[in-house]
């Protein structure tokens, strides 16, 4: 009897496979009456699903999954955090934890930052406020 074993070894490339390629960059969510909205800027290279995860951070479970010509998805139920997942040819990337945005975020396109901060009285800059200027094209 003979008994043929065969044993794969897996050595990093030190280029990204496609799974990691079609992963989003980053992700968004904001609370709104009956759920919560999330966005997200796509990777790279296409994926072809989407899978939006819930529940609280570090342990998130799977409540919708999307197309991966779709980049935003309205979902229902209050969770404590939300994730992305891409979907390329049956494998899933590593999830993308979603950023939560309140009614104090602007995000500015031209040139491309997020702010978090209210206005203050007579316009005045927004205590404990930050600015992240976000490499160019992300969004």
């Amino acid at each position: 009897m003979v008994v043929v074993a065969l044993i794969a070894i897996l050595v990093p490339s030190g280029a990204a496979g496609p799974v990691e390629l079609a992963q989003p960059i980053v992700a968004f969510a904001s609370a709104n009456s009956t759920g919560a909205s999330l966005l997200w800027v796509p990777g790279p290279q296409p994926a072809d699903s989407y899978i939006v995860l819930g529940g609280t951070p570090g342990n998130l479970a799977p409540i919708d999954s999307v197309p991966g010509t779709q980049f935003s998805v309205d979902v229902m139920g209050n969770y404590a955090a939300y994730a992305i997942e891409s979907v390329t040819a049956g494998m899933t990337s590593n999830p993308v934890v979603a950023l939560a945005l309140n009614s104090c975020t602007r995000i500015e396109l031209n040139p491309p930052a997020i702010s978090d901060g209210c206005d203050s009285p007579a316009n005045l800059p927004a205590k404990d406020s930050a600015l992240l200027d976000l490499p160019g094209g992300l969004l």
